[in-house]
């Protein structure tokens, strides 16, 4: 009778379990609880069969806890890497706006009033237009190219989106009209 429960045991051990804390902890307390129910139904001899069951299905319960634990841990290692990634992501898009716009503000700041003396006696009143219609398009969001005086097709381009958008005649050249119907919307 006894052999039973020892090839029992035997075989339990034979399955590779992982041999941790845990889960012998589990296969002790299991066959605590087999040794005392068994001993209560069968007397000396039922005591060894419960203590043989309780301790394998108590190794068995400890084995899966186990695993179950070792799946949490990994779930939450993959959530702290999704969160690591999404501040990654957060702190690059922030950067990026940052960067747009310092660009915008150094492209639309104020020119000193000594500066305007000086480019306005080197160019003509048209170089001052274009200019100032450059920089209205760049904070109304369309790309007239490099901010300067200098009439260019990208600068064209830009003027015949706005016009196309206001409803106004299209001719991509920059005006006093059309740079104060900018200024009135937005520019």
């Amino acid at each position: 009778m006894r052999k039973i429960p020892l090839a029992l045991l035997i075989v339990l051990c034979a399955l590779n379990l992982p041999l941790q804390a845990q889960i012998f902890e589990q296969g002790f307390g299991g066959a605590l609880a087999g040794a005392m129910l068994g001993s209560l139904v069968g007397g000396r001899s039922g005591a060894a069969w419960g203590a043989a069951i309780g301790g394998g299905v108590g190794m068995i319960e400890g084995a899966n806890q186990r695993e179950r634990q070792k799946e949490a841990e990994a779930a939450y290692r993959r959530q702290q890497q999704e969160r690591a990634a999404w501040q990654r992501d957060d702190q690059r898009r922030r950067q990026r706006e940052m960067e747009l716009l310092a660009a915008r503000q150094e492209c639309c700041a104020p020119v000193p009033a000594m500066a305007v003396a000086t480019s306005t006696a080197a160019s003509s009143p048209d170089a001052l237009i274009v200019l100032e219609t450059k920089k209205s398009l760049i904070r109304m969001g369309y790309n007239p190219g490099p901010v300067d005086n200098q009439l260019n097709s990208q600068t064209v381009e830009a003027i015949r989106a706005y016009e196309v958008k206001y409803s106004l005649l299209v001719t991509g050249r920059p005006s006093q009209e059309l740079l104060k119907h900018m200024l009135q919307h937005g520019g």
